[in-house]
């Protein structure tokens, strides 16, 4: 059976996309929040919400940071990706974020 890493969430953007240029090529780093909704054992509704870092790279980055504003429901589908950056004390940091090959508004 062959490995997968798919992900994918409905939510809203939390900050408009934020551009900057990786490798030559356009990046689009935003964030999206989800929420889910549990009934406890005392009968009340909770409520949690996650935030996700989203990055897309290319032509999909252009249309995020000409079209996504803080606000937007959108659906993402991508891949998690876990990168690990060393602060100045050697202390070892690491992010989890979804590399976005497909977002649509909702």
């Amino acid at each position: 059976m062959a490995d997968t890493n798919d992900v994918r969430i409905i939510g809203n953007v939390g900050n408009d996309p934020s551009e900057y240029e990786g490798n030559g090529f356009k990046v689009a780093s935003m964030s999206v929040a989800t929420k889910h909704s549990w009934k406890g054992r005392d009968g009340e509704w909770n409520e949690r919400t996650d935030w996700h870092r989203v990055s897309a790279f290319g032509k999909l980055a252009e249309w995020c940071i000409g079209t996504l504003r803080k606000g937007n429901r959108v659906r993402v589908e991508g891949r998690l990706q876990t990168d690990v950056v060393e602060d100045k004390y050697g202390k070892k940091n690491y992010y989890t974020k979804i590399v976005a090959r497909k977002v649509e508004l909702q």
